[in-house]
Order: structure tokens, then C-alpha cells, then sequence
């Protein structure tokens, strides 16, 4: 009978840990691990055809983020 006394704290338990080492994880992983070499790579693809920017990935991701960036008038791109 004690176990199922003990059944929903260590729910709640084993769950609350769970929401604070997700939450600490998205902390550290912010826009700045890499987001933003790709949208300077995708500015550099657009505006001067230089694609030596970030050749890890393929650039249309980037091409169309900076697309995006061109039609909302963001950082000069007119």
C-alpha cells in the first residue's frame, strides 16, 4: 500500500526534472549558436554572389531567408 502512495510525487518528480533540463538545454542553445553566420551567409548569397560564406549547408535555406529579408526591407537590401 505504501508504493502507491508514492506513485504521483515521483511523477511530479521525475517530470519537473525533466522541464528544468529542457529548459537550462534551450537557454544554452540560443539564436546565437549558429542562426546568424546563416543569415549573413544568405545576405552575402543575395546581395553580392558570394558563396563562400558558410559552405557547410546547401545555400537555399539561406537564399530564402535573406529572400525574406529583401521583401521586408531589413538591413539595406533594396
Amino acid at each position: 500500500m505504501r508504493i502507491r502512495h508514492l506513485f504521483w510525487p515521483a511523477v511530479v518528480a521525475i517530470l519537473s526534472i525533466a522541464a528544468v533540463l529542457e529548459f537550462r538545454s534551450a537557454m544554452g542553445e540560443t539564436q546565437t549558436w549558429d542562426e546568424g553566420i546563416h543569415i549573413s551567409a544568405g545576405y552575402s548569397y543575395l546581395k553580392f554572389g558570394d558563396y563562400t560564406w558558410n559552405v557547410e549547408h546547401p545555400p537555399l535555406a539561406k537564399l530564402i531567408l535573406a529572400g525574406s529579408m529583401a521583401l521586408f526591407g531589413v538591413s539595406g537590401m533594396r
